[in-house]
């Protein structure tokens, strides 16, 4: 089981001596060969996974003890130093009303990693937590995606950016650090909103209150349409599924009418848009987009996430055309 665990830490190798990405999937479930259980690193931390009560200890609820050994065994032969490892419950519970201890990271070998750590991707500086709640504030499968953005907004002379769902404001933080002039950030979080400030600061970039906005992703579009405010460069990369209050967002039910009103906010210019589900299919997808629209490029998650069985990542470029 050990060689299982090298093997997929080798083959992810042209990432380990990288000086621009210090955050990357270093074992993918499945496709690496066991079904729910993901290893990520993170600078000198490793985040360790499991969404799957078959490699799950009954007696205990935490990862196998076994496997759990095999993964502080195999990190140890990882290029790079390694202060420490954590585990952390990722398992969908019916019965469990508050997630927030469950999804706390529990230390499995070394010592634990400060709240907000600093790692990079796309050669920025970004903050993460891997101790807390489900998300540590990077999507590391959209290093790549973001890699073809740099020379992209060049090419394109992109100018202004609208970043809707923006959640920490990476892609903002590197659109921005790309020679983009300006950002302008849409999130129903004000702390997601808060940890893209820090992100900008981070990275030396002016952060004005009025890039961040705090509110309805939907709403503010229609407002943005109304004052007759333009952008040449929109993302639209939401969560599969949200709520908030009386109000809901689903991509299988919504995603469509936010994409098509879109077109008013960015005449003649580009628009990212992204699920990140297996229950959209690629059809799906592009359905979402009006029948005008050019697709200029697809993407599927990273290289370092081998897909099992199949991608559940669509991002695409696409210019907006009547």
């Amino acid at each position: 089981m050990e060689n299982l665990f090298r093997k997929a830490f080798e083959f992810r190798g042209f990432l380990h001596n990288s000086t621009e990405n210090t955050c990357y999937r270093i074992f993918n479930s499945g496709s690496d060969g066991i079904t729910g259980l993901t290893i990520d690193r993170y600078g000198e931390y490793i985040l360790v996974q499991f969404y799957d009560e078959a490699i799950v200890d009954s007696k205990d609820g935490l990862l196998r003890a076994e496997l759990a050994s095999e993964i502080a065994d195999a990190v140890e032969c990882l290029p790079f130093n390694v202060k420490g490892v954590v585990l952390k419950n990722r398992i969908m519970y019916s019965d469990v009303p508050d997630y927030s201890d469950v999804r706390t990271s529990l230390l499995l070998q070394g010592e634990l990693p400060p709240g907000d750590y600093g790692v990079r991707q796309n050669g920025l500086e970004v903050y993460v937590d891997i101790i807390n709640g489900q998300s540590t504030g990077v999507f590391l499968d959209m290093r790549e995606v973001r890699d073809f953005l740099g020379s992209f907004y060049r090419e394109k002379g992109v100018r202004r950016m609208l970043n809707l769902f923006c959640y920490t404001g990476l892609f903002s933080v590197h659109a921005l650090a790309s020679g983009v002039a300006s950002a302008v950030n849409v999130d129903l979080s004000r702390s997601v909103l808060s940890r893209a400030r820090k992100n900008y600061e981070l990275n030396g970039l002016r952060a004005d209150d009025r890039d961040f906005i705090y509110g309805d992703a939907n709403e503010w579009i229609r407002r943005l349409k109304k004052q007759g405010r333009v952008f040449d460069f929109v993302v639209i990369d939401p969560p599969t599924f949200a709520r908030h209050r009386s109000k809901s967002f689903s991509v299988k039910r919504d995603m469509a009418d936010s994409i098509n009103n879109l077109s008013h906010l960015a005449p003649g210019g580009h628009v990212l848009s992204a699920v990140n589900t297996k229950n959209v299919d690629e059809a799906e997808y592009l359905s979402y987009h009006p029948a005008g629209w050019e697709l200029v490029r697809f993407f599927r998650e990273s290289t370092d996430y081998i897909p099992e069985k199949e991608n559940y990542l669509k991002c695409g470029i696409w210019q907006v055309k009547e």
